[in-house]
């Protein structure tokens, strides 16, 4: 398993309120994501940065989402910003069904 991290700002002219409706408008996408296993939306309204955590059955799975041109697309109209990802091996998983 990997977990993926993806951190961004989105652009300066859009709101929390975009950024939960372009949350809401991404759950088809990922509901049907192959080798997708959990992803978490999390946005810091404070220092108004997001960061969602993916957990992937493999980083083979993970790259074939981020690199497609879908996603790219969609996160660059979805936030006027391109996000880092960062990729960590999931060792140890715990998981009593939030």
């Amino acid at each position: 398993m990997i977990t993926a991290i993806v951190t961004y700002k989105p652009a300066p002219d859009k709101t929390v309120d975009d950024v939960n409706n372009a949350f809401k408008g991404s759950i088809p996408f990922f509901s049907s994501m192959p080798g997708l296993k959990k992803k978490i939306y999390n946005f810091d309204e404070e220092a108004f940065q997001g960061t969602s955590i993916y957990l992937w059955e493999s980083k083979e799975a993970a790259e074939a989402c981020y690199d497609s041109d879908k996603f790219q697309e969609s996160f660059k109209k979805s936030f006027g910003t391109v996000p880092t990802i960062q990729f960590l091996p999931a060792f140890q998983i715990v998981d009593n069904d939030l």
